[in-house]
């Protein structure tokens, strides 16, 4: 039996998925990023699709590494946030108690 035709809208997005799959990219996250950039630079047509895949997904990859910037730019706040709340629970259990 011959292999099954991909269906006709999905060829590009499987190419992309594929392409970051192989780096540990999950596929909604693909997905998502790839949607984004078509809706940003007017919707899925050829044109679109060519400057996506310009550069082996060099704008998909730009876009993927800015979303993991800014993820780990809240994981470093709210870090710091957690422990500078440590510290003020600390500083307020070593301060001796007042005596009147």
């Amino acid at each position: 039996m011959p292999a099954r035709r991909p269906r006709k809208g999905n060829r590009r997005i499987d190419a992309a998925i594929d392409h970051f799959g192989a780096m540990g990219y999950a596929a909604r996250d693909i997905r998502a990023v790839v949607a984004d950039l078509l809706k940003v630079y007017g919707g899925p047509g050829p044109d679109v699709w060519r400057v996506l895949e310009e550069g082996s997904y060099e704008l998909v990859q730009n876009r993927i590494f800015e979303i993991e910037e800014e993820e780990k730019q809240k994981q470093d706040q709210q870090l710091l946030l957690e422990y500078h709340q440590q510290q003020d629970g600390q500083q307020v259990e070593d301060e001796p108690p007042q005596v009147g």
